[in-house]
């Protein structure tokens, strides 16, 4: 009965170790996950941070470019205008000419004929130079358009 006592003595002492093995090993497992979760927490606050600071860069982004489409439309707006002025001016002087034009043919000084065509060569210059500058702006106001369209689309 001894022996049994003994041995009945080890296997509790063996069964508690096996328990306290069991006991440690599922507070490693216990702190290993514990871990990792707090890792992934620390991940997803990094992330989050990261986040907000991409909102804030967008966010500034998008202002700079509002404020850009809204010079844009200020621009196009003066060239339209722009525009509007020189063909006015440019068909002011076509009118200046088919009227000096008459007068020419109802002209019979050579004197006055000289100077009405000399006129008529001046203003066909302004003309020229007039048309080429509302080319320019029509260009200009293409290139405006385009890029009021373009950054109206962000």
């Amino acid at each position: 009965m001894k022996e049994a006592n003994i041995i009945l003595g080890k296997l509790a002492k063996t069964g508690a170790l096996v328990a306290s093995g069991i006991l440690i090993g599922g507070l490693l497992s216990y702190n290993s996950e514990k871990t990792k979760i707090i890792n992934g927490i620390d991940y997803l606050k990094n992330t989050a941070i990261e986040a907000k600071n991409e909102v804030s860069q967008v966010t500034a982004q998008r202002d700079k470019l509002k404020e850009d489409l809204e010079k844009v439309k200020s621009q196009l707006e003066e060239k339209k205008e722009k525009v509007e002025e020189l063909t006015d001016e440019r068909d002011s002087y076509k009118n200046r000419v088919s009227e000096l034009e008459e007068q020419l043919k109802n002209t019979v000084s050579k004197e006055d004929s000289d100077k009405l065509k000399n006129e008529i060569k001046r203003l066909n210059q302004t003309i020229r130079d007039l048309e080429t500058k509302l080319s320019n702006l029509r260009n200009k106001m293409t290139e405006l358009e385009k890029l009021y369209k373009h950054l109206n689309l962000k």
